[in-house]
């Protein structure tokens, strides 16, 4: 399997930048890396899933009133075997970009169990400087998944680290080798 790389791909641009590379170039398969991920802008991760999912609903949120906000994929996208490597470390949007593709089964998730962080949080500063963080929405998969709750993603393919190689990789690369 040869392999096109893109590392440390930042942003949305960034990911533009490197779906379009690799459309050029005439990729067959597709690994996305979000280990260790901190997550990033809701509306990022709802664009790049657009990118790479049939239409559909992506994410959508839940306040505590219940007031809901949906967001979806418009139906363009680019259909290729996939799979996402995720580890204890994959955090917020790149759950969510993980749990949108393994709901869809457009892509075969690969590594250890997430954290499960599925709420959206605001920052009040106080007039002494000090400053509050509150919850004000969750986040939800297509399948009304709450990942808190769940307690993150469970892969597909549960692949521990070793200390020779990265077994997680090379199971993701098996994965969309078999799906070619």
């Amino acid at each position: 399997l040869e392999k096109l790389e893109f590392t440390d791909v930042r942003g949305l641009e960034g990911v533009k930048e490197a779906i379009s590379a690799f459309q050029q170039a005439g990729v067959s398969a597709l690994v996305v890396d979000v280990r260790s991920n901190p997550g990033g802008l809701l509306d990022d991760v709802v664009k790049i899933c657009d990118m790479l999912l049939p239409e559909g609903l992506i994410v959508y949120t839940e306040d505590r009133s219940g007031a809901r906000e949906e967001y979806y994929a418009d139906g363009e996208y680019w259909n290729v075997p996939m799979a996402v490597l995720v580890n204890e470390y994959s955090y917020s949007a790149a759950e969510f970009f993980a749990a949108a593709l393994q709901e869809y089964n457009w892509a075969d998730i690969i590594g250890a169990e997430t954290t499960g962080k599925s709420r959206s949080q605001q920052t009040i500063e106080l007039s002494d400087g000090s400053a509050i963080h509150v919850s004000t929405a969750r986040y939800l998969t297509p399948m009304r998944v709450d990942l808190a709750e769940q307690g993150g993603i469970v892969p597909d393919q549960i692949v521990a680290l070793t200390s020779k190689g990265d077994a997680q990789r090379d199971a993701a690369l098996a994965a969309v080798q078999l799906m070619t």
